[in-house]
């Protein structure tokens, strides 16, 4: 008898619950209200797998120009600013910053070895972190850059950048990574 019960207060329970509990269900339907607010990004906004092209630095230089006893004026040389080209790509655990001739790499991780390829043209730096992803690849249209590619293995992940024409390269520690620079020379 307390067999019987209990199968036929459970059989109960069991037809009161509700299939997935982690969605919704249809006694819930009161209306809320949404308001949608759109924040101006910044840079430090930038979540992962994000990519701001073309972002321009300006550089301007002041020139003394005179000196009336008391007063010094101070003007701004507009001939003289330069502009540089950059696009940032953020991968999941490195961040690169592209300009003319540089690559500035942001990364917590050790580089274990950085080398050249020929067959395609193209700089690899291995970088020591246990880490599982899919191959990530990106397309510049700075010179001599071509692409840049970042891909897992076991113990190390490599992040290879591929070159329009053979160049010498230099990788060198900078505050938050490493910084690769290249050459004028051909190889």
């Amino acid at each position: 008898m307390k067999i019987l019960l209990l199968t036929l207060f459970l059989y109960v329970s069991f037809l009161d619950a509700r299939e997935n509990p982690f969605f919704p269900s249809e006694a819930d339907s009161g209306k809320v209200e949404n308001s949608a607010v759109k924040a101006a990004v910044t840079a430090a906004q930038v979540k992962n797998d994000q990519i701001i092209p073309n972002i321009k630095d300006t550089e301007t230089k002041e020139d003394q120009v005179g000196n009336n006893d008391k007063n010094t004026i101070s003007a701004r040389d507009q001939n003289s600013s330069e502009e540089k080209e950059q696009e940032i790509v953020n991968f999941q655990y490195i961040r690169i910053i592209v300009s003319e001739n540089n690559i500035h790499i942001e990364t917590k991780d050790n580089l274990i070895k950085a080398f050249i390829a020929e067959d395609p043209k193209v700089i690899i730096l291995n970088f020591r972190h246990n880490v599982d992803f899919a191959t990530r690849k990106h397309k510049f249209d700075i010179s001599p850059f071509y692409e840049v590619r970042l891909g897992a293995h076991k113990k190390y992940y490599s992040f290879v950048v591929e070159l329009n024409s053979p160049h010498a390269f230099s990788v060198d520690k900078s505050l938050y990574g490493y910084e690769l620079k290249i050459g004028d020379q051909k190889r």
